[in-house]
């Protein structure tokens, strides 16, 4: 069953722009203005800029191993080697 999309609503009218993703996905863009109440809330609620930084960072790492072929390129199942990425 493939997923649904539906529209990110940030509150912002008009949204300060947005973002597409190779599968078409629209992705709004987020005022300073916005994020800087945000930055302000997670403060607020115990979530320091150390704890956002390692949020962001494992979700780089993540969306990284996705776009290169998923987990199963890091699994030693073949031949005992990891398979390269190839581009």
């Amino acid at each position: 069953m493939p997923g649904e999309y539906r529209p990110i609503e940030t509150g912002e009218v008009p949204p300060p722009g947005e973002y597409a993703t190779d599968s078409g996905l629209i992705v709004p863009a987020v005022s300073y203005d916005l994020r800087s109440r945000l930055e302000a809330a997670m403060a607020a609620n115990g979530i320091g800029s150390e704890r956002v930084t390692e949020l962001v960072a494992r979700a780089g790492a993540e969306l990284s191993v996705q776009l290169f072929g998923g987990a199963h390129r890091l699994g030693i199942k073949l031949f005992g080697t990891i398979q390269p990425c190839t581009f």
